[in-house]
């Protein structure tokens, strides 16, 4: 088996450009506070209020809680009192994740444990305890363990206090921090200002819910939040996030579903998306073996099991049982998050147990058959698919197939009415849009299919009465029974491929190639994607004298910005 401990990880990790400075803008946040608390300690409560949030907006995959563990192992020793942090996260598993992460990657920061070790004595600047915020932000105090006092350890309150007492400085990070303060805002803050009452608060997103934030804001009386903004390009930039994602869905007329599977077809496409990546890392020498995420439906009272049924169409399509890995609230896998580095896994079935902090750099391509799908589906499943596994950060954005992310979808419209299914479309987009702003959506139709506003790319497969059997990356010759689906995913799969070398062509050089040539310049006919025309390309003139290359307006630095004023002026002048 191929695998890759991450036990064995290095210790130190290097930062790319923006993570330095993000990680200087929350050490500035920190150490500003506590100076203006050292100078006014009877104002300590109103001053945290005032100028001691920071808000990390970052995309997924970008590092965030190695960003927000780097400033806070930075600032170990660098203040005039020691200080323990709180560090809330959704879920318990991505509680774990975040030990595992802060213990490789800041190996200074001690991740502790409120269930074993609640004694303040015991505490050394700097100590993190990581737990989700439901353990502790309850209605009932009494009703938590945590909030308990017992013979054996204080409860959290009495150790927040005495922690205090003994004239600590109390920091809090909150994880993921779109997902905490929706309807539960008021109570959230409530434990935030009674209980943890801290000096410092950063909250880490990927995208924040302003309603739900200013919600909290405006409960617990904050005053300002600083904010520290990443943008999407600088992670694309650094090799941490896929230049794209490509968006194909299914549309099934009627009389075609006496002819298909709609939900084989999808996940042969899938597997034949997943099968043609596996090919181009072998062939470009990268021991990787790519994930496969499959999402299920919740399983209705009585009737058939999802997980079950779509693992079923998985072996019929002849993938080794020993592949296909499951986890759900109701079929948890305890090794869930070492499935990122497990090789023998290649499909992973789910319900919404991914869709938050799931770290998996092996996976691209994506699968939905969960019904109901909006913004959420759009920004948090497909982020999962966004990451760029290490080993590939030679070859990023060299190669058109390995730089994208591929998502799968079923007719929005066999679930629900045409107009539901165009706004949930809608909706999925403008989710994706979140997590990239290259995004390209291919509707997979009938030939005599007439494709709403929203279609996207329109890629036709051929009338399936008289299917042929195609071969499929990592399927072979298709069975008979398989032919009409396998003939729809291959659709999709050609869709793809080809599309890829047409929307994501090179861009034009800013200076010649050193034998005088464009990188474009090249003559040829347009490119198709199942038939649909993408470009087309055209030998460059010369004798027209034109240049080659344009001359073009960008806004000046703003370090420029005094000298340019300067000038400005010398000039009128």
């Amino acid at each position: 088996m191929t695998k890759t401990d991450p036990d064995h990880a290095p210790a130190t990790i290097a930062l790319a450009g923006f993570q330095r400075e993000a990680v200087d803008a929350i050490v500035v946040v920190v150490k500003a506070t506590a100076a203006a608390i050292a100078k006014s300690p009877e104002n300590r409560s109103a001053i945290a209020l005032e100028m001691g949030t920071c808000l990390l907006q970052s995309p997924t995959g970008s590092g965030k809680t190695l960003m927000v563990g780097r400033a806070l192992q930075e600032l170990r020793a660098q203040l005039d009192r020691p200080t323990v942090w709180f560090w809330f996260t959704p879920y318990d598993g991505l509680a774990a994740q975040t030990r595992d992460a802060l213990r490789k990657a800041c190996p200074q920061v001690r991740p502790r444990d409120l269930y074993a070790d609640r004694e303040a004595e015991l505490s050394r600047d700097g100590d993190v305890f990581i737990h989700t915020w439901a353990s502790v932000a309850v209605e009932n105090a009494s009703s938590r363990v945590l909030r308990r006092h017992n013979e054996r350890a204080m409860s959290v309150d009495d150790m927040i206090a005495e922690l205090r007492a003994r004239d600590w400085y109390i920091g809090v990070v909150v994880d993921e921090a779109h997902l905490h303060f929706r309807e539960s805002a008021e109570r959230a803050a409530r434990f935030y200002l009674d209980v943890l009452r801290p000096d410092f608060t950063v909250l880490a997103t990927a995208t924040p819910h302003e309603r739900h934030l200013e919600a909290f804001e405006r409960h617990a009386g904050m005053a300002e939040i600083s904010r520290v903004v990443i943008d999407r390009q600088s992670v694309v930039d650094a090799g941490l996030n896929k230049h794209g994602v490509m968006l194909g869905y299914l549309h099934m007329e009627d009389r075609d579903l006496t002819l298909v599977d709609p939900e084989q077809a999808i996940l042969m496409a899938g597997w034949g998306q997943h099968s043609a990546i596996k090919d181009e890392l072998a062939k470009n020498g990268v021991a990787i073996s790519p994930l496969m995420l499959v999402q299920v439906e919740d399983q209705a009272t009585g009737g058939e099991d999802p997980v079950e049924r779509v693992r079923q169409t998985l072996l019929d399509l002849r993938i080794a049982p020993e592949k296909i890995a499951v986890h759900t609230s109701g079929q948890p896998d305890p090794d869930f998050h070492t499935l990122a580095y497990d090789d023998e896994k290649e499909v992973l079935i789910f319900k919404v147990a991914v869709a938050t902090g799931f770290d998996a750099p092996r996976a691209w391509t994506l699968v939905s058959l969960r019904p109901g799908r909006g913004v959420e589906f759009g920004l948090q499943i497909v982020g999962r698919i966004m990451r760029v596994h290490p080993l590939l950060r030679r070859l990023h954005g060299k190669n058109r197939l390995l730089d994208r992310g591929y998502v799968f979808l079923p007719d929005p419209a066999m679930q629900a009415g045409i107009n539901e299914a165009a706004l949930e479309l809608r909706a999925v987009k403008k989710g994706i849009e979140l997590v990239t702003d290259r995004l390209d959506v291919f509707l997979i139709a009938a030939n005599d299919a007439r494709p709403g506003a929203d279609a996207g790319h329109v890629v036709r497969f051929p009338d399936l009465g008289g299917s042929s059997q195609p071969d499929l990356p990592g399927l072979g010759a298709a069975r008979p029974s398989e032919a009409a689906a396998a003939l729809v995913a291959a659709t999709f799969v050609r869709a793809f491929e080809e599309a890829a070398a047409t929307l994501f062509g090179d861009a034009l050089p800013i200076h010649p190639a050193p034998n005088g040539t464009t990188g474009r310049e090249r003559a040829g006919p347009s490119r198709t994607a199942g038939g649909l025309a993408l470009d087309t390309l055209y030998a460059l003139d010369r004798t027209l004298g034109l240049p080659t290359a344009l001359a073009r307006e960008v806004m000046p630095r703003l370090d420029e910005m005094d000298d340019l004023v300067e000038r400005a002026a010398e000039t009128f002048v």
